[in-house]
């Protein structure tokens, strides 16, 4: 599937947006144990924060984006590269598909997602660079809830995202790469 860029004049909705928080200042594990703390062991560790969409339907194509504004305070930089992986695939054709990608704001990733399979929470990567060369990774859940049967993707693969074979426009602009 090809993964398209986010055309000229996209407006991200402002209702699915997370915002990623500043990392915090709390000690690492090895002060911790130097104060006297009792270290967290690797099987006593939480799971790596996760972040949770709101859910979709297999047939709802939305767009999703991550506010890195705060975990960028201060340091003047920006997001120069995005990527979205499902950790999972079931290898069926309604997968959940990131369909668009962007930049949004040099400091907003913006994915839209299409299909994936009803009653499930998919989990996915989301993966971020910036221009000063800081890399950050964080797991996102994606429910999909039973509203609709499994619905396959858009098609991209003529670099065009269709419908039903009908090219989509946003303000007079086919959709492409």
């Amino acid at each position: 599937m090809t993964i398209l860029n986010l055309p000229a004049g996209f407006v991200r909705s402002p209702f699915r947006v997370c915002g990623v928080p500043a990392p915090s200042n709390t000690p690492d594990r090895l002060c911790e144990f130097l104060r006297g703390v009792k270290p967290v062991y690797r099987h006593e560790r939480p799971h790596a924060e996760e972040y949770r969409l709101s859910e979709k339907s297999s047939a709802d194509v939305l767009d999703y984006t991550f506010d890195f504004t705060d975990w960028l305070s201060g340091t003047s930089d920006t997001l120069a590269a995005i990527s979205f992986t499902v950790r999972h695939p079931l290898s069926v054709s309604y997968d959940l598909t990131c369909i668009l990608q962007g930049i949004y704001d040099s400091t907003q990733a913006v994915f839209v997602l299409a299909s994936g399979p009803p009653g499930l929470d998919v989990s996915v990567n989301v993966k971020i660079t910036t221009a000063q060369g800081r890399n950050y990774t964080m797991r996102v859940i994606a429910p999909i809830n039973t509203t609709t049967d499994p619905t396959d993707p858009p098609d991209t693969s003529a670099g065009v995202l269709t419908i039903g074979g009908i090219p989509i426009t946003i303000g007079g602009n086919t959709l492409s790469p």
